[in-house]
């Protein structure tokens, strides 16, 4: 399957850092020996690809801080393209980096797919302030195991980390949030991950396929659309309350083994709860809890959810 991405904006980068210091081991290539692990290079972009090239290491992770002038337009990704940033890492995919940037452009605000697949990317640098589009900025990044703050000011962060199946810790999701659609799914190393704030309405799929999931955030009222949202999450125990805003939860807890209960204070919404405990083996009697007024309609249900009308039970007054 082929994904569009929305074009960057045709502007350049107006925030050089003037008079860039290479640093110890400066990024001109050749001789330089690379930097200890910890000890970040100064390399100027201009010379990035003749550095990973020449002198980063192919054995030990690489600690690279990009200097000077990036243009706004290198940040992501075209239709069909991918951003000119990743285009110098996924030249050298035996490289590990682990980046920081120590100036962006004035004005960047969308950096969808801008380190999309590279694999050998291990530390992500921060997202400045002022960027509001993060859609599958580290999709495919299946090295990194750590990224930095996310600001508050970012909005979208669909299919942010979908596929980094080495990351172990999340930066705290900011307020202002609101589509997480696909954010974490198949992040299998992730065993916590932060609490969703208010405002966020979309998670289908976030959490899918994390298998080393063993506690879930807790879900704001608000979130609408909970589709496929921890399915086959095969550690996971325990779920949060499900707030009375959520609309559609189809497969949300698909294959779900070792869930042992749940409290859902939405209404059941026909077509849309489909399979939401299908294989979930662990589910006991009276073990799904729901409104008291909704309890009866809920149990006739429950064979479309994938489970049985004993597993339903009211909550408790």
């Amino acid at each position: 399957m082929t994904i569009l991405f929305t074009a960057c904006p045709n502007s350049a980068g107006v925030k050089p850092a003037d008079g860039a210091d290479t640093g110890t081991g400066g990024g001109t290539g050749g001789g330089t020996v690379p930097p200890t692990p910890g000890t970040y290079v100064k390399v100027p972009y201009d010379t990035l690809e003749d550095y990973l090239a020449n002198t980063a290491s192919s054995e030990a992770v690489n600690y690279i801080e990009v200097t000077g002038n990036i243009p706004e337009e290198h940040f992501c990704a075209n239709v069909f393209e991918p951003s000119t940033l990743s285009k110098k890492l996924k030249a050298h995919p035996d490289k590990k980096v682990a980046l920081k940037i120590e100036t962006y452009p004035t004005g960047l605000t969308d950096m969808t797919a801008c380190f999309e697949a590279c694999t050998s990317l291990t530390t992500a640098p921060d997202i400045p302030k002022g960027v509001t589009d993060i859609r599958w900025c580290f999709t495919g990044c299946t090295s990194l195991r750590t990224a930095l703050a996310i600001p508050e000011g970012v909005t979208n962060m669909a299919n942010c980390f979908d596929g980094c199946t080495s990351l172990t810790t999340v930066p705290a999701i900011p307020k202002g949030v609101t589509d997480m659609t696909n954010c974490f799914a198949y992040c299998t190393s992730l065993t916590t991950v932060p609490d969703i704030l208010e405002g966020v309405t979309d998670i289908p799929y976030c959490f899918y396929g994390c298998t080393g999931l063993t506690t879930a955030p807790a879900i704001p009222v608000g979130v609408t659309d909970m589709g496929s949202c921890f399915a086959n999450c095969t550690s996971l125990t325990t779920a949060p309350a499900i707030p009375a805003s959520v609309t559609v939860m189809g497969n949300c807890f698909y294959a779900c083994t070792k869930l042992t209960g749940v409290t859902l204070n939405c209404n059941y919404n026909a077509g849309n709860f489909n399979y939401s405990f299908q294989g979930c083996t662990a589910l006991q009697n009276g073990s799904i809890k729901v409104p008291a007024e909704q309890l009866t309609i809920y149990k006739a249900n429950a064979d479309a959810m994938g489970t049985a009308a004993d597993k339903f039970a009211a909550i408790a007054p």
